[in-house]
């Protein structure tokens, strides 16, 4: 009857002996991304040459250039640059993707001068020739209003699938906004690609410039990932598109931008580039660039800039964790983004719903070594002082009403689970990545996700939310406890 009463909820339980496991959970360790949150996510914010720009503005404000270093040195160069290394240090792409032929990436090109020609105020068709070579192929004699209507290309994709991660395709769906992608990785195709991975929390492409008109045929390396690692790597920025030796000014706006995205509960990511001595790394050497170990220079890199991604929590959330709270289960936030963000997120979804120790600091202006730790019900936990831990640490950070833990890694993941369960919890645990497996496996009862979950995470859980629902969970426990309470009724009779 349970089984029957779950599945109709959406809730599908591989072994029915899981449901009374998760009736008597007591602690919820979840992801936050596509768990907690939506899984949409779209630009909400740029930082480039130390100035915060909403996405709109930057659609409204600054013109869309080509991708080649030309006319005066504007604003608009920097940001060529940061949608250089967002449009190409990613992974997203069309479901129907195919590289375009040298005609295609003509028409477009040509197209999408003339489309600037219109948009500007400045600009007619004769002096524009000498900033887009590609209107050379436009018969002089043609009106602006006949070249427009002879280059005119659908430009609506709309209904073509992107394949990628939602970071990926929230920035993927940010640039073909203002570009066409296709041409801007024909113009820059990839030679070499590292990942996203955990430990460095950086992905690398390495791109050629191809039939971009300036004669550079010096390799690029993009370089994108968490922002304080970035910028670690980076001894520039870039001012009108030169760089800049970075100095305690740019750092210090630097923090307080990234602490300014993050505290709205956006994800924020660090974007830089280099281009390669052409002397050391020529063209033959395309096939010979390493992941492990690197062989091509990972420091004294350009900051291009931040751009902030907006992820709204699952509108269900909020009242589930207030319930499963009230029921005594503990639901702790871990998630692999940074503690600004994951604690904006956290109050929003009621996982924190009183001050941590930072705020109380703030409210009585004092120091946080101040504040007692008995008077702290909510803490935030970086990744980078869980490798530190003793039992003692845990036992004192678990014993915490209210938990996050930020920038976390799978093997981070992996001990919270394991000394949540020493101290006696009975843990399920929540995610739909792969890195989320092997906690999965580990806790007492694994949960993943059925719409938006990896084959991995599917695999490794107990209990799969076919409606990627969180408030399922709840169903699930109050499941579980009936049946125990059927059990003992049973029993006493």
């Amino acid at each position: 009857i349970t089984g029957r009463t779950l599945a109709g909820l959406k809730v599908f339980v591989k072994q029915l002996s899981c449901v009374e496991t998760l009736g008597s959970a007591t602690v919820i360790a979840s992801d936050k991304t596509g768990t907690l949150t939506q899984n949409k996510m779209s630009v909400s914010r740029c930082w480039f040459e130390q100035i915060p720009m909403s996405a709109d503005s930057i659609v409204r404000d600054i013109p869309v250039q080509t991708l080649r270093k030309e006319g005066p040195a504007t604003l608009g160069n920097s940001f060529r640059i940061l949608e250089l290394v967002a449009g190409c240090c990613n992974r997203a792409r069309f479901d129907d993707w195919k590289d375009l032929t040298d005609e295609e990436a003509s028409m477009i090109e040509t197209s999408e001068a003339l489309a600037s020609i219109q948009s500007s105020n400045s600009m007619t068709l004769r002096t524009a020739r000498s900033i887009f070579p590609s209107l050379n192929r436009v018969d002089p004699t043609m009106t602006l209003t006949s070249a427009i209507r002879k280059f005119h290309l659908d430009k609506d994709d709309s209904h073509r699938q992107i394949l990628g991660d939602a970071s990926d395709t929230a920035l993927f769906n940010f640039i073909r906004s203002r570009h066409n992608i296709e041409l801007l990785r024909y113009h820059y195709p990839s030679v070499f690609d590292l990942a996203f991975n955990s430990r460095n929390k950086f992905a690398i492409t390495i791109v050629k410039p191809h039939r971009t008109g300036d004669g550079d045929t010096r390799r690029k390396l993009l370089m994108k990932g968490a922002p304080e690692v970035i910028l670690k790597r980076c001894s520039h920025w870039l001012s009108r598109g030169e760089p800049v030796p970075i100095d305690d000014t740019f750092r210090a706006n630097f923090q307080a931008t990234y602490e300014s995205f993050g505290g709205f509960g956006e994800r924020v990511l660090g974007f830089a580039s280099l281009e390669l001595d052409e002397t050391k790394y020529p063209p033959s050497f395309d096939k010979s660039y390493n992941a492990e170990p690197l062989n091509f220079p990972t420091d004294n890199l350009v900051f291009a800039g931040l751009i902030s991604l907006i992820d709204p929590p699952k509108t269900t959330v909020p009242n589930a964790i207030s319930t499963c709270r009230n029921a005594g289960v503990r639901v702790v936030m871990v998630t692999g983004d940074h503690p600004l963000t994951a604690a904006a997120i956290a109050r929003q979804v009621n996982i924190i719903t009183t001050p941590t120790r930072d705020q109380l600091a703030k409210l009585r202006n004092c120091r946080e070594e101040e504040v007692d730790d008995s008077e702290v019900d909510a803490i935030v936990i970086p990744g980078t002082t869980i490798d530190t831990f003793t039992e003692e640490d845990w036992a004192r950070v678990l014993a915490k009403k209210e938990i996050v833990f930020a920038r976390t890694t799978p093997t981070q993941k992996l001990d919270i689970v394991s000394n949540f369960q020493r101290l006696g919890e009975v843990v399920a645990v929540t995610g739909d990545g792969v890195n989320d497996s092997p906690a999965l496996k580990r806790a007492d009862i694994g949960v993943a996700m059925g719409i938006s979950g990896s084959d991995v995470a599917r695999d490794a859980a107990d209990v799969i939310l076919m409606d990627d629902d969180f408030g399922s969970i709840v169903v699930g426990i109050k499941e579980g406890r009936t049946i125990f309470d059927n059990l003992v009724k049973t029993i006493a009779y």
